[in-house]
């Protein structure tokens, strides 16, 4: 989450988060670091002020079509690329994170892309269960749950928000 929060603080939506675009690089002192990578679909966020002249680099790509991996993409940005926000890469945090801890995709009972996009767009992620009833399993369960709420003013409102929780 500390390589999100850097890149939404310069304003960049990455749009593509998943574990494919994940690398692990050794640091220094010999432990693996998570490096983020493939910047191919990011664009500029919008300046917080609503600034709609803020430029953007969403012009780049078509921007009226799903674009990003599927499996990890947030509901509103299967519906257009153009909707995508920081809220959106915090739904792919949230679906890298099931993923990791369950073994399987969210939504992965579906296997047509039409499935995937119409269970996400119609409604929530299945419940995300670790297998344990202890209170770190629980807090990860709500922290994963909310982070991939379909709805992007129910998710975390920032990465800094999102990593603090999890601290927690």
């Amino acid at each position: 989450l500390v390589g999100v929060e850097v890149l939404h603080g310069a304003r960049v939506i990455h749009r593509d988060l998943k574990p494919g675009n994940i690398m692990l690089r050794e640091h220094e002192d010999g432990r693996l670091r998570p490096v983020i990578c493939d910047f191919g679909l990011s664009r500029l966020a919008r300046r917080r002020d609503g600034d709609a002249s803020s430029p953007s680099l969403t012009e780049i790509t078509k921007c009226d079509v799903a674009m990003g991996t599927l499996r990890y993409m947030a509901p509103e940005q299967v519906l257009n690329a153009r909707q995508a926000t920081e809220q959106s890469d915090l739904y792919a945090v949230g679906a890298i994170l099931y993923r990791a801890v369950t073994g399987v995709p969210a939504f992965g009972e579906h296997e047509e892309a039409r499935d995937i996009a119409r269970a996400k767009v119609m409604g929530e992620a299945p419940p995300f269960e670790t297998g344990r009833a202890d209170p770190v399993a629980r807090a990860l369960e709500q922290v994963v749950t909310r982070g991939m709420r379909r709805r992007p003013a129910e998710r975390f409102r920032s990465a800094p928000e999102m990593r603090e929780e999890l601290a927690r």
